[in-house]
């Protein structure tokens, strides 16, 4: 508790001093500390010392969620695709558990939403590999476990465009505009929206799209410029 109480305030250094005695312990308390000790050395932007923590800790306890996915999202920060594919297909087998953790905030203390974010990433890691089918399932899955988030619709839309799958890419966004109400993720998906029609060769309703994004925003150039 007292370790939290500083992670909360943003005194790394203090938590990490808290949590040493108890890193020094066999089993699942001990490795509970190291990756603890973990996201200390992270949230002061010493990721390659929190990933030694991460390993140490996983290898005493390899059900730690937290581990798992920031050693995903260090390796997916540095293009090290096959290293954030396994970290987060580790993770995504587990259920996250948010009372009382470091990374509570990050999520909103929601397991739901730190599973989709952990599915999305597994899907953009999986699409920087070409492995196309496993990123397409992964991003549904996100957007099974969050629908109100935009992102995993815009990856999972631009994906399948790019394998020449525009109608399906369109009524994803379409899905998007149904379920996201975050202003700006909307302009985003209309937009996509249009782009995907076009390319499907539904001029009628691409104009539609557009002329969405020129009523909403006026002065945008993209909107404007796909419009005419």
């Amino acid at each position: 508790d007292e370790a939290l109480r500083l992670f909360e305030r943003g005194d790394y250094d203090a938590a990490e001093a808290t949590l040493q005695p108890l890193a020094q312990l066999q089993g699942p308390q001990g490795a509970k500390a190291l990756a603890w000790s973990g996201h200390a050395r992270f949230f002061k932007g010493h990721e390659t010392e929190a990933g030694e923590l991460y390993r140490r800790a996983l290898a005493e306890d390899p059900s730690l969620w937290g581990a798992w996915f920031q050693l995903g999202t260090t390796a997916f920060s540095h293009g090290q695709h096959e290293e954030a594919v396994e970290a987060f297909e580790h993770a995504t087998r587990l259920i996250p558990e948010l009372h009382k953790h470091p990374l509570a905030g990050l999520f909103s203390a929601d397991p739901k939403r730190a599973q989709a974010q952990a599915q999305l990433y597994l899907g953009l890691s999986q699409r920087g590999l070409e492995q196309w089918e496993a990123a397409e399932a992964s991003l549904a899955r996100a957007i099974e476990l969050n629908p109100l988030d935009p992102l995993p619709y815009g990856v999972l839309g631009d994906l399948l465009m790019k394998v020449g799958r525009s109608s399906e890419a369109a009524a994803r966004y379409e899905a998007a505009l149904s379920n996201v109400t975050d202003e700006q993720g909307i302009r985003s998906l209309r937009n996509d929206l249009g782009v995907a029609l076009f390319q499907a060769g539904d001029l009628e309703r691409a104009g539609v799209a557009f002329r969405a994004v020129v009523r909403d925003h006026p002065d945008g150039a993209n909107g404007v410029h796909s419009l005419g």
